[in-house]
């Protein structure tokens, strides 16, 4: 069997729909020549799979961390870091929103005991249980 070996290979036209593949990496193309996804191996070759709305901002990310752990994050039209869902490395499911600075707005975590918690950015910066009250509902 023969094997060929180049540094960029592009199925399709490369001003219309096609596929670039390099080392460890495949973007897809539309029409309109803006890339709309791209798979690649990030470092310890861990696969990622980036979805880009129609201006190549990846909005969509999903992967695999070193440890095995899932994840699933949307960004805004910017580029930030809106959403995060992932199964963290004792199995349990984790989901975090963020503010358009990235900064962790709310997360809802299980506890050892198979409970949801509800964790908050405070006024200071830290995290802490949220506890609704009549205030915050």
């Amino acid at each position: 069997m023969e094997t060929l070996r180049v540094d960029e290979l592009i199925i399709g036209t490369p001003t219309g729909k096609h596929l670039r593949l390099t080392a460890g990496r495949i973007d897809a193309y539309d029409a309109h020549n803006r890339r709309r996804f791209f798979l690649e191996l990030e470092a310890g070759d861990l696969p990622c799979l980036m979805l880009c709305d129609g201006n190549e901002m990846p909005r969509v990310r999903a992967g695999v961390e070193a440890g095995g752990e899932g994840y699933l994050v949307l960004n805004d039209g910017n580029g930030a870091i809106r959403l995060e869902l992932r199964v963290n490395d004792e199995g349990k499911p984790e989901q975090t929103f963020y503010s358009p600075d990235e900064d962790p707005l709310l997360s809802f975590e299980e506890d050892t005991h198979g409970r949801v918690t509800v964790m908050r950015t405070n006024h200071c910066g830290g995290i802490e249980p949220w506890v609704p009250t009549p205030a915050t509902i």
